[in-house]
């Protein structure tokens, strides 16, 4: 992965963070409508955006939009740890290819053995 890839990779996570965080303070408010605006945003697209909507959604209590959408995300990114963290957060099915991914990680973490905190 080159510096730019790794860098890109870097900044996409923190705007995702970011928006969490802006979800659950602006959800169920007043400042809701600025959610709306923001994920109709020219700049936000692909599965990072279906992302902060899955996050608004499960916000707002609407957990089967919430699954739908983190779905998607997964079977644009089925490796991504924040979305399967996300789905087994809400018990969203994972599509064919992040269930593989999910089983490989399992298998793996039962070879190496539990992680300690020394």
């Amino acid at each position: 992965m080159s510096d730019a890839d790794y860098t890109r990779k870097e900044r996409a996570g923190t705007l995702a963070v970011w928006h969490a965080m802006l979800a659950g303070h602006l959800a169920g408010t007043d400042g809701a409508g600025l959610l709306d605006q923001l994920v109709s945003h020219r700049a936000l697209a692909g599965p990072e955006v279906t992302f902060l909507r899955a996050l608004i959604a499960r916000v707002a209590g609407d957990l089967d939009s919430a699954r739908k959408l983190i779905a998607h995300c997964l079977e644009e990114l089925p490796g991504s740890y924040q979305f399967h963290s996300f789905a087994a957060e809400i018990g969203a099915d994972l599509p064919p290819r992040a269930r593989q991914v999910a089983d490989e990680r399992s298998r793996a973490q039962a070879l190496i053995g539990p992680v300690r905190a020394d």
